[in-house]
């Protein structure tokens, strides 16, 4: 069965005319949080910007971001998702992935230099996958832990089933800490994932299973 979302969603067109480009647009609104897909699949979940979040910073795009926010403005820190066929089989393939940020006093909202980021293909409601994609260093694991729950390693690849516990766990934590070691670095980077809006982000994709 699939799982349904509620939220309202409309359209609405973006035109380039530098590029002689006109994008459509649907919009979600899931209360605190903002979904956009684009006509080619893609498309982002992200929570409603927060204007006193960056209230301090001095930084000229914090500012600008700041200043000119409207009702669908939202965070950078998105969870960012492509649905589409696969040009061979068309068999439908979901991904979504989301990489770490920081807010900073003076400058607002940063991405975080980093060669890893968390990765799911929930194309099959049976066979779900979480990887830390970058993770790439020969014959090391890769580890994960929700917030103060037993860590999980990866296997090799950095990749391990998102079963039905792992999935509880990141829908009531707020944060994913994921390692992994990025080749040729034998070092290992880690970074803090934001949880916030994976239930939102993961209902509505799972509603767009074919299946």
């Amino acid at each position: 069965m699939k799982q349904q979302v509620k939220g309202i969603f409309y359209f609405i067109i973006i035109t380039f005319p530098q590029f002689g480009v006109t994008e459509e647009v649907k919009i979600f609104d899931f209360g605190r949080y903002v979904g956009h897909l684009y006509s080619d699949g893609s498309g982002s979940v992200a929570k409603r910007f927060d204007p006193k979040v960056t209230e301090s910073c001095k930084s000229f795009s914090c500012r600008y971001d700041r200043e000119n926010a409207d009702v669908n403005s939202v965070f950078k820190n998105s969870w960012s998702f492509h649905i589409k066929n696969d040009e061979m089989t068309d068999k439908q393939v979901i991904t979504v992935s989301r990489k770490a940020y920081k807010i900073s006093k003076d400058f607002g909202e940063m991405k975080l230099n980093s060669n890893i980021y968390l990765w799911l293909n929930i194309s099959d409601k049976d066979e779900e996958i979480l990887c830390i994609s970058g993770h790439n260093y020969p014959k090391k694991k890769g580890m994960i832990r929700v917030d103060n729950n037993d860590l999980i390693e990866t296997n090799v690849n950095g990749c391990l089933p998102l079963n039905e516990s792992l999935d509880s766990q990141m829908r009531s934590g707020n944060k994913i800490t994921i390692r992994g070691y990025h080749w040729p670095y034998d070092g290992a980077e880690t970074f803090d994932i934001d949880l916030g809006g994976y239930t939102k982000t993961m209902t509505f994709l799972r509603g767009q299973r074919l299946d």
